[in-house]
């Protein structure tokens, strides 16, 4: 793995969704790698410090969470490569 396969999948491995040979993959570069450290680690960093400010913050209406939540799934999706057949 290198380091743009890294990042395009730093955010399922942030939140838990990788598993098998990509969840092996992405730590073994992680350890590997000072650049991708960094900035793992302040992505990390960053997530934890808005769930922290999000605890006391009122919540969203319901309805521009799910529009959030749409267009960060589409943007997502749209990022990730194509696959080979």
């Amino acid at each position: 793995m290198n380091c743009r396969q890294f990042q395009l999948r730093m955010s399922e491995f942030l939140d838990g969704d990788l598993i098998g040979k990509p969840l092996t993959e992405c730590r073994e570069h992680l350890r590997k790698c000072a650049v991708c450290q960094r900035i793992f680690e302040s992505c990390r960093d960053t997530i934890a410090r808005f769930r922290r400010d999000a605890a006391g913050a009122c919540p969203l209406p319901a309805a521009l969470h799910d529009k959030v939540m749409h267009t960060i799934q589409s943007r997502r999706n749209s990022s990730r490569p194509a696959s080979r057949p």
